[in-house]
C-alpha cells in the first residue's frame, strides 16, 4: 500500500508540474476564442493589463517572424497627413427601439462602442427628430415606424425630456463606453415650423420646406436640445448639424409610405440657415466649445461641391468653419480627387469629415463581400480626402439591405453580426484620436494599405497599418522606415474565420515579417513596449 501511494504521489506531482508549465501562456496559436455570430464579440487579449504598460500576451512564434518571400512595406513617418479625430455611427432610427430592449441593448452597445470586446467607436450621431413619431404626427408618408422620430417639444419653449427614451439611453451608454464625441444632427425642422406642417415636402420644391422667418425658431429648438443634454445630462456634445443632404427633394406623394424626414435647401438657404445657427450658438454659454457642422451633402459630387465652395467663399461662414462634413454615397474615386483639388484652391486648410455612408445594395449580407466594400471606402476617404472623421449611417438595421453594422428584427431582437462590423473595427479599434496618417507604400498594387502613427493608452508610440487583401493568395510583408525603438508586433484579422481576432503577438525587430491571410482585412500594430 505504501509503494502504491508513493507512485501515485509521484504521478500527481508530475501532472501538477505540467499544469503549471502549460499555464505560462495561451498556447502557440496566438489567437483567442471567438464566439459565434449570436454571441459576444470577436477575440481580444484576455490578460490583465497593468496600469502603466501594455500587457504581454503569448511569446513570439518563431516560424512567423520570417518569410523568404516577404515584400517590404515602406513607411515614411516624415510625410504626415491628417490627424484622426473619430470613428462613429448613427443612432437613427434603430436606437429608439433597440434602446428599450433590455435583452439586447447592452450587447449591441458593447459591439459598437466597447474598445475591448467591440469595435471601439468614439463618436455617436444622435438624430434630433422633427416629430413624425407620436399620436399627433402629421407626416403620414413615413409609414415605417423605424423611420419616424420623436420631438421633445410639448409646446414652444416647453419640453418633455422623457421622450425618445430608447435613443437617449443608447446615447448615454455610448458615452459611458467611451464615445467622447456626440454629433446632434437634424434631417427636418419640427413639423410646426415647416411650410406644409410635415417633416418632408409634398412635391418637388425649388426652395426649402421651412420659411426663412422660422430659421431662428428652428435654431432655438435644436440648440435647446443640445444644451439640455450637454449641461443637464453631462454628455460630450461636440457638433450640431442642422442640415442633411440638402440637394435632394425629400418630397413624397400621399400614397407613398416609405418616406423619411428630410428638407431641401438651395445654396442661398444653406448659407442663411447656417448663419442663423452660427449667430445663435455664439449666444449660448452652455454650448461653449460646441461647433456647427455642415452641410452633410449626399455625396462628393458636383452639387455638393457647389454649396461647399459657397460656404467657404462666404465671409462669415468661411471664417467660422474649419471642417466640412459630407457623405460618401455614390461617389467615384476620380470624383473625390476632383472635389479635393477644387476645395484646396479655395480653402486649403479646411478639414473633411465623412459623416454618413452605407452600401446601398439590396439583401442582407453577413459575409466578407460587404466587409471589403466598407473597408475600401474608408481607405479612399482617408487617403484621398484626408478625412479626420469617418462615420457610418445606421449602426443597426432591421431591413433586407446592406446597411447596418448589426442586424436585428423590428423589435431589436435576433442580433446578427456581419463581417463588416469587424472590418470597420480594423480601423476604429486601433486608430485612436490624435493618431496621424503617415505615408505607406504597398509593394503589391492589389493590396491596399494605410498607416497611422500615435501613442496608445499606455503612452507607448506605435504604428498601425490597415491592410486590405481581397486576393486569393496569402501575402507576406516586412516593414522599413519604422522607429528603432519598436519591439512588439501584433496581427489582427477579419476574414471568413476570424472576427477581428488577434492571430499573432510577438517580438518585433529588423526584418520581422508577418502573414496577411487571403481574403482579409488585417491590422498590424507595431509598438515600442516599455519605451515610455
Amino acid at each position: 500500500m505504501k509503494r502504491i501511494s508513493f507512485i501515485a504521489l509521484i504521478i500527481l506531482l508530475a501532472l501538477a508540474l505540467c499544469a503549471v508549465v502549460s499555464c505560462g501562456g495561451k498556447g502557440s496559436g496566438g489567437g483567442n476564442d471567438t464566439s459565434d455570430i449570436s454571441g459576444q464579440t470577436g477575440g481580444t487579449d484576455a490578460a490583465t493589463e497593468p496600469e502603466t504598460t501594455a500587457p504581454e500576451t503569448e511569446p513570439p512564434i518563431e516560424d512567423q517572424l520570417s518569410f523568404s518571400d516577404a515584400k517590404t512595406v515602406k513607411i515614411d513617418a516624415s510625410k504626415r497627413h491628417q490627424t484622426i479625430e473619430s470613428f462613429g455611427a448613427s443612432g437613427a432610427w434603430w436606437a429608439q427601439y433597440v434602446g428599450t430592449n433590455k435583452q439586447t441593448r447592452d450587447k449591441v452597445a458593447e459591439l459598437l462602442f466597447d474598445p475591448k470586446t467591440g469595435i471601439g467607436l468614439n463618436c455617436y450621431r444622435y438624430n434630433i427628430g422633427g416629430g413624425s413619431q407620436g399620436a399627433n404626427s402629421n407626416s403620414p408618408s413615413i409609414g415605417d415606424k423605424w423611420r419616424r422620430t420623436y420631438s421633445f417639444e410639448k409646446k414652444p419653449g416647453e419640453y418633455n425630456w422623457n421622450r425618445d427614451a430608447g435613443a437617449v439611453w443608447m446615447m448615454k451608454k455610448a458615452a459611458e463606453l467611451g464615445a467622447d464625441e456626440i454629433v446632434m444632427f437634424v434631417n427636418s425642422p419640427l413639423e410646426r415650423l415647416t411650410k406644409n406642417g410635415r417633416t418632408y415636402a409634398d412635391q418637388e420644391l425649388a426652395t426649402g420646406n421651412i420659411d426663412p422667418k422660422n430659421y431662428k425658431e428652428f435654431a432655438k429648438y435644436v440648440l435647446d436640445v443640445a444644451e439640455h443634454f450637454k449641461v443637464e445630462e453631462g454628455l460630450p456634445i461636440k457638433f450640431i448639424s442642422p442640415i442633411n443632404e440638402p440637394q435632394y427633394g425629400w418630397n413624397y406623394p400621399p400614397e407613398n409610405v416609405w418616406g423619411q424626414e428630410g428638407c431641401h435647401y438651395n445654396n442661398k438657404e444653406i448659407l442663411d440657415v447656417l448663419k442663423v445657427f452660427v449667430e445663435e450658438i455664439g449666444k449660448r454659454e452652455g454650448l461653449e466649445g460646441v461647433e456647427i457642422s455642415a452641410p452633410e451633402g449626399g455625396s462628393w459630387n458636383d452639387d455638393t461641391l457647389a454649396f461647399n465652395l459657397a460656404i467657404m467663399r462666404d465671409k462669415t461662414l468661411g471664417s467660422y468653419f474649419t471642417a466640412i462634413d459630407n457623405h460618401s454615397y455614390w461617389t467615384e474615386t476620380a470624383t473625390k480627387v476632383k472635389f479635393k483639388a477644387a476645395m484646396d484652391k479655395v480653402a486649403p486648410d479646411v478639414k473633411y469629415r465623412e459623416s454618413e455612408w452605407c452600401e446601398m445594395t439590396n439583401g442582407r449580407d453577413l459575409s466578407m463581400d460587404s466587409a471589403f466594400t466598407l473597408a475600401d471606402v474608408v481607405y479612399e476617404d482617408m487617403t484621398i480626402l484626408d478625412c479626420v472623421s469617418w462615420q457610418y449611417w445606421i449602426a443597426v438595421s432591421c431591413y433586407d439591405y446592406r446597411d447596418g453594422l448589426i442586424y436585428t428584427d423590428a423589435d431589436g431582437n435576433n442580433v446578427q453580426v456581419p463581417k463588416r462590423l469587424w472590418s470597420f473595427g480594423n480601423y476604429s479599434r486601433f486608430i485612436d484620436r490624435g493618431y496621424t496618417r503617415i505615408d505607406c507604400e504597398t509593394p503589391v498594387p492589389s493590396v491596399k494599405m494605410s498607416a497611422y502613427e500615435g501613442e496608445n493608452e499606455y503612452g507607448e508610440k506605435e504604428t498601425v497599418i490597415v491592410v486590405i487583401n481581397r486576393g486569393k493568395a496569402e501575402q507576406h510583408f516586412n516593414f522599413s522606415g519604422l522607429d528603432s525603438a519598436y519591439n512588439r508586433i501584433s496581427v489582427n484579422v477579419t476574414d471568413d474565420k476570424h472576427d477581428l481576432e488577434r492571430t499573432y503577438y510577438g517580438e518585433f525587430k529588423d526584418g520581422t515579417a508577418v502573414s496577411v491571410p487571403a481574403g482579409s482585412v488585417t491590422t498590424v500594430v507595431i509598438s515600442a513596449k516599455g519605451a515610455n
